[in-house]
Formats: structure tokens, sequence, C-alpha cells
């Protein structure tokens, strides 16, 4: 902008852009679209949203420069209440390209977005809600065993496999984000997937530890360890959770 290198653009739109190097879409909004969402798709680009100079959301910021921030679809609350109504859409992305490209905008009423969510991830979430529902009976099991001075089977690791792979799908379909800018959640995706080996390997280990011994203790340790590593390469910044 400060160079003056704009042009007038109709969505969709494709065009070129370097790599680390901001491309912004600017519009004006009426003002009857306050109280609306925004609703449109991002690919491997980072998101910012600005109305009338004030951030209003962000995606994909708190991943390193160079990461992939993978593909979004990002849904903006429009505040109640806003004057001019000018709208800049941000992209930036550390593929070439990759920001200078901005499909259609649907603008919808919350309740409109949630149906469509809702509907096209149908199956999905009805998977989430049958696999959250085997851990919780898998939970009560547990505590009936308990209750009656049964030795316990593992239902309880079950349980929280079940728990895991429920809450990484229910993540996955996206429905957060109606509601919430939780970057974190895809954050916590990736630790949930070092979690389901873990507690799948501790059930078998309570089941089979008389049959053997050692197989199951010795693939608990090589589980913990492969998780530790990968933590450890989260933190000190060399390698990526989603990249591993």
């Amino acid at each position: 902008l400060a160079g003056e290198t704009y042009k007038k653009v109709t969505l969709p739109y494709t065009g070129e852009s370097k790599a680390l190097e901001f491309t912004v879409f600017k519009n004006v909004l009426p003002e009857d679209y306050a109280g609306l969402t925004l609703n449109f798709t991002s690919i491997d680009s980072m998101v910012r949203v600005v109305l009338d100079g004030k951030v209003i959301y962000e995606y994909g910021f708190e991943k390193e420069f160079g990461q992939s921030p993978g593909d979004n679809n990002n849904f903006v609350n429009l505040p109640n209440v806003f004057t001019e109504g000018e709208l800049w859409i941000e992209l930036l992305s550390p593929s070439e390209n990759a920001a200078a490209a901005l499909g259609d905008i649907k603008i919808e009423t919350r309740d409109t977005v949630v149906i469509g969510v809702v509907n096209n991830n149908i199956a999905d979430i009805g998977c989430c809600l049958l696999i959250v529902f085997m851990a919780i009976i898998m939970f009560i099991l547990a505590m009936i065993r308990q209750y009656t001075r049964q030795p316990a089977r593992g239902e309880v690791f079950l349980g929280l496999t079940g728990l895991a792979a429920g809450i990484y799908c229910f993540i996955g379909t996206d429905t957060l984000n109606i509601f919430y800018n939780v970057q974190e959640a895809y954050e916590m995706q990736e630790y949930l997937v070092l979690l389901l080996p873990l507690f799948l390997t501790l059930y078998f280990d309570r089941n089979l530890h008389t049959v053997y011994p050692h197989r199951f203790s010795v693939l608990l340790w090589v589980v913990s360890g492969n998780a530790a590593v990968q933590i450890l390469l989260q933190i000190s910044k060399i390698r990526s959770l989603e990249e591993m």
C-alpha cells in the first residue's frame, strides 16, 4: 500500500505474491453487515482480518516463519457496531503465490454458519460422538469392576484412548472455529496423536503382562521415548509435531 502497488480485483482471485510478503485485500462493508459472520477458506496462509484499524481475527501467526499454516476455514465474527466499515484481509505465506489467492467470501448469520458446518460434517461429528460414547462405557465398566471388587481389565486405558480419539476427530471438523479463535486446539491435536499409542500399549500391557512379561514393557518404553523426543524437538523448534 505504501508503494501504491494495488489494483481492483474480483473474487475469486488468484495472483502472484512473494514468500513472507503481505497481500492485503481491502473492501468497505455496509452497516447492515454488523453482527454477521464472514466465512472464507485460506490455503497455506496466515490470516489477519482488520476492521476500522482494529484486529478482529488472526490465524496461523503463532507458528514459526517457514512452517506451513495449512488449510483453514476462517469464521470471522463482525462486531455489532462499526463506523467506517473498512475491512482488510491480510494474507502472509512462507510459500510463493499462496497468499495471493482468495476465494469467494460468504457473509451469513451465525445460525446459518453453524447449520452449514454441522451439515457438512454430520458424519464426522456422529463418529466423534460414537467414539466418546464408547469411552464413557469403558469408564462405567471400570467403575463396575472396582465396585464389585473384580480385577481390572484395562477399561480405563481404552476409555482414555477413545476420549483422546474423539476429541482429536472433533477438532478436525473445524466446528470450534465457529465459536472460538482457538489455534491452541489444533496444536493439541498433535499431542493427542502421541497419547493414542501410549494408552493402547498400557491397555495391552495390563491384560497380557502375565503372558508376555517383557514385550509390552519394552514397547511402552519405546512409545514413551518417541513421544518425549518429538515433544523436545517441538519445544526446541527444530521440527514441528505436525511435520513429524
